[in-house]
């Protein structure tokens, strides 16, 4: 009779372990709001956060997944301090993205400069945002080519440096 008891004991909590599981099992599924593109995040070395996979331990509030908006994409440009003065909000920028010319212009300059290190080879530049209508066929980090128009001149005399003579 105590064989039983304790057989019956021992299911039940089993049955109890098997109940929590499945509930956590249902918290573990992650469903998206929208369809779009899922991005994985890869931990860097210096953080602590563990790398995204199968029977990985996550923390609270680590990301998971990102999933960008496509239709709102921009340019993170690094412009150099010698023509940081020269640059502002609103200024017009010609980007080449997947070798196709695209009007933008710039939304953000930041005020502060990043921190240079031995990484960029002690360069400082200062973070802008360029925006632009997206074509089709982007993904984040994809590379960019970013020209920013200073000034124009209409109508002007352009002559080959080579045909001038003192």
């Amino acid at each position: 009779m105590a064989t039983l008891e304790a057989d019956l004991e021992r299911a039940l909590a089993d049955k109890k372990r098997l109940d929590r599981a499945l509930e956590e099992l249902e918290l573990c599924t992650i469903r998206a709001q929208r369809a779009g593109l899922v991005i994985y995040p890869n931990s860097e070395q210096w953080e602590e956060a563990p790398e995204i996979e199968a029977g990985a331990t996550v923390k609270k509030d680590q990301t998971l997944l990102l999933m960008p908006d496509l239709t709102r994409m921009q340019i993170k440009v690094g412009i150099h301090e010698s023509v940081i003065d020269r640059v502002s909000q609103g200024m017009t920028a010609n980007v080449l993205l997947n070798r196709k010319p695209i009007a933008g212009s710039i939304s953000y300059v930041a005020p502060v400069a990043e921190p240079a290190g031995w990484w960029t080879g002690n360069v400082v530049k200062y973070q802008s945002i360029v925006e632009f209508s997206n074509p089709e066929g982007l993904r984040p980090g994809m590379s960019a080519e970013v020209e920013i128009v200073f000034a124009e001149y209409p109508n002007a005399l352009v002559i080959p440096s080579n045909a001038c003579v003192e």
